[in-house]
């Protein structure tokens, strides 16, 4: 579906009367336009990630979700810890429509930049919703049946290693001072602003946040060989004594 088709279907679509305050169909329809235009190119499992975490919106603060980690994430759409670390969070965070608002060992809080009532049109006219997973059936044979067993059996490992990491990533967060984490975001924003292709400011937001966790990643293991994150004040990284 085209931008100009769906500039034309955004502006007949009814306003959700459950949406809070008074809503300016103009800016309503603007937001759809954006939302579409980020989302268009998005592979079925993002698309369907992202149809989550809108559905986990935090009732307290419906512009965030609750936490939720990656096994949680796993476990409620199906889709692989790999693909979700990998590339669909990053994907969804290129794409200007979700980004991080706090990790910890509970889980992630991500913020949603756009509201239910935009991002439901948006699945409408992207794709349909996801059908139910389909369970291994009775007609597997014995080779099959085995195989299936393995999967699963490696799933659980790669949830509990997955897991692992988690922890190991919050507890890493937790022992940084201030200004060491200043320079974790610091070190992203720079990194970013030098990428060529992001003409400008407001595009660059999402891509800050990935960076941020790709560098928290590298960050894990260089720790481990005995590396300390620098701090705003410094500007090279040190070996532990």
């Amino acid at each position: 579906m085209g931008l100009e088709m769906l500039h034309d279907q955004v502006s007949q679509a009814p306003v959700d009367a459950n949406s809070e305050g008074p809503r300016n169909p103009r800016q309503d329809q603007q937001a759809v336009l954006n939302a579409f235009a980020a989302s268009r190119h998005l592979h079925p499992k993002q698309l369907e990630l992202l149809r989550y975490l809108n559905q986990r919106r935090d009732p307290r603060n419906s512009t965030q979700t609750v936490p939720l980690s990656y096994t949680h994430l796993h476990h409620a759409t199906g889709i692989t810890i790999e693909h979700i670390r990998r590339n669909g969070l990053h994907r969804l965070f290129a794409c200007g429509l979700v980004s991080v608002v706090y990790q910890g060992l509970g889980g992630t809080i991500y913020r949603l930049h756009y509201d239910n009532p935009t991002l439901q049109q948006i699945f409408e006219r992207v794709g349909p919703a996801p059908s139910e997973p389909m369970g291994t059936g009775p007609d597997l044979g014995p080779h099959e049946s085995e195989l299936a067993s393995l999967e699963r059996r490696l799933a659980v490992l790669t949830q509990l290693e997955d897991r692992r990491r988690e922890v190991q990533q919050a507890e890493f967060l937790n022992a940084l001072s201030v200004d060491q984490r200043a320079w974790l975001v610091d070190t992203a924003k720079t990194a970013v602003d030098h990428q060529e292709g992001i003409r400008f400011v407001r595009d660059r937001f999402p891509h800050y946040e990935a960076q941020r966790l790709r560098l928290i990643e590298e960050w894990v293991a260089r720790a481990s060989y005995g590396e300390t994150v620098p701090s705003r004040r410094s500007t090279h990284p040190t070996e532990s004594v």
